[in-house]
């Protein structure tokens, strides 16, 4: 039994992928520290990074699972400079229902970190060739979609022209 809460990883957070698009983390924050906790996670940078949940409470032996979302602010280009994420903990009494709560607490706002992961960016050149075949995939399915509607738009034509051929018929009978 620890007397801090945990998180997973506990010394670096890697977000691998082609930095177009959001790259999604899951960690996990485990309480085994004997008593209810309630934590809190900070980054360094909030334009870069979006963390969900940010605070939460965990009863003894329990875990949660937070997703870190990492959004390059210059598309296909990793983040630069050093960044991390912090872990903060709060002892919570067994009636605790609202972290935000227990975290506006002037006392809790003295709380130091115990846990910090950097921030680990590897670029993923498979992931380029990955979204290039996805967008590849799409613009095909969207020729083919065309060539359908293409293909039932020249059958309404021909059943138009069938059916005014009927009228023309009928009429010079």
């Amino acid at each position: 039994m620890g007397k801090e809460l945990e998180l997973e990883p506990s010394d670096a957070v890697e977000f691998k992928g082609s930095f177009k698009e959001p790259i999604v983390v899951e960690v996990k924050v485990k309480n085994g520290t004997g008593k209810k906790m309630a934590f809190k996670i900070k980054c360094s940078d909030n334009d870069i990074f979006k963390i969900r949940p940010v605070m939460g409470i965990l009863a003894d032996g329990d875990s949660g699972t937070v997703k870190l979302t990492c959004t390059a602010k210059e598309k296909g280009q990793p983040p630069k400079g050093p960044h991390h994420f912090s872990l903060y903990e709060l002892e919570a009494k067994d009636d605790a229902k609202s972290a935000r709560k227990l975290w506006e607490d002037p006392e809790a706002k003295k709380k130091k970190r115990h846990a910090k992961a950097k921030a680990v960016f590897k670029e993923d050149k498979d992931a380029d060739k990955k979204d290039d075949k996805k967008e590849e995939k799409k613009d095909d399915d969207k020729k083919e979609e065309k060539k359908d509607d293409d293909k039932k738009d020249d059958k309404k034509e021909e059943d138009k022209k069938d059916e005014k051929k009927d009228e023309d018929k009928k009429e010079d009978d």
